[in-house]
């Protein structure tokens, strides 16, 4: 068991510093971003292939569709050097190509119900984020003064993320259980950071939105095991 969360460290180190990639997530329909994204796991997690009763036929469709995507996502994981506002911008700009080449390719594979089932967890996978994507702020009428709202908080969150990140423990093929316990150490502190973010952004909505925001999610699941890696997001209404 220790083996497999050693493995599973490395992994997660592989990809934590895209915790701030989810802020990003602002245009281009709300799937396909790295952390979270119903999207990019739905193709491998079992849970989430229960949930949506995914044939055994889908999942070898699904593995078979997100091998070339899966293969670009690895290619966009910063590797720990700090990034100008012009790279993050080129790589945001890649993320959102990428967002919609994701969710064609499971489309092509679900049906109607399952699609749709998939589209609401991805807006609950993606919590606090969801509310600066562009589709999400339309389908709920923000106003000028709450879109403002949401892109400072989301802003001071990615940089908060950022700090967060610089204490990432080194990446390691042998992490030692100092690593593995500084990694759960920052995996809550990322996810108090995420919770204080979340609840300024629906300090602003008014019910009417709240409701639909409800609407748009559907029954609410744990997505927290959907998520194999990186930082849990809870959500709050």
């Amino acid at each position: 068991m220790k083996l497999v969360m050693r493995m599973i460290l490395v992994v997660a180190m592989a990809v934590a510093s895209l915790g701030t990639v989810s802020a990003q997530r602002q245009g281009g329909g709300g799937g396909g971003g790295f952390v979270p994204s119903a999207y990019g796991v739905v193709g491998t997690s079992e849970d989430l292939q229960k949930e949506l009763k995914i044939s055994d036929e889908q999942k070898t469709k699904l593995k078979e569709a997100m091998e070339p995507i899966n293969k670009k996502r690895m290619e966009l994981v910063p590797r720990g050097q700090q990034q100008t506002d012009e790279q993050r911008k080129e790589r945001t700009e890649k993320i959102a190509k990428l967002t919609e080449e994701t969710k064609a390719a499971v489309g092509t594979v679900l049906n109607a119900e399952q699609a749709k089932r998939l589209g609401q967890i991805d807006y609950q996978m993606m919590g606090m984020a969801a509310y600066s994507n562009a589709e999400v702020q339309k389908k709920m009428s923000f106003t000028d003064a709450q879109k403002e709202t949401v892109k400072a908080t989301v802003e001071a969150y990615r940089k908060d993320r950022e700090e967060l990140n610089k204490d990432m423990p080194r990446r390691s093929q042998q992490p030692s259980d100092e690593d593995l316990k500084k990694l759960a150490d920052l995996r809550k502190k990322g996810v108090a950071l995420s919770k204080e973010a979340e609840e300024k952004i629906v300090e602003v909505l008014t019910a009417e939105q709240k409701k639909i925001w409800t609407d748009m999610i559907g029954e609410k699941v744990d997505v927290s095991k959907f998520m194999q890696f990186g930082p849990r997001r809870p959500m709050t209404n």
